[in-house]
């Protein structure tokens, strides 16, 4: 199981996934599913890992997080270009994006 956790300040905004699993989940991505209706509310993305960051200014098919430990937390940054309500972007984030995991190790 992976657990997320949204929180929204004006126009920055926190999403933590976490690996909440025994498992070590390989792959780990979003898989964005209409580009242009994110890019509309999205400036830009920065994912934060023990190992470092990676900034996006314009958004992919797929926001790649890459392998998460078990108890691992990876933490995105979003720059919205407007702000929202935290129900309203979390409507949108779950309308669009899909986590989507490559393959799972004990």
């Amino acid at each position: 199981m992976v657990t997320k956790k949204l929180s929204i300040k004006n126009t920055e905004c926190t999403l933590d996934i976490t690996n909440s699993t025994a498992n070590t989940l390989m792959g780990v991505h979003l898989a964005n599913k209409n580009i242009d209706d994110l890019s509309d509310i999205i400036e830009n993305i920065t994912i934060y890992r023990e190992r470092g960051h990676i900034s996006f200014d314009t958004l992919s098919p797929s926001v790649i997080l890459g392998n998460l430990y078990p108890e691992e937390t990876a933490k995105l940054s979003l720059k919205l270009r407007q702000a929202m309500s935290q129900e309203e972007l979390s409507v949108k984030l779950n309308e669009n994006f899909k986590l989507l995991c490559d393959i799972s190790i004990e």
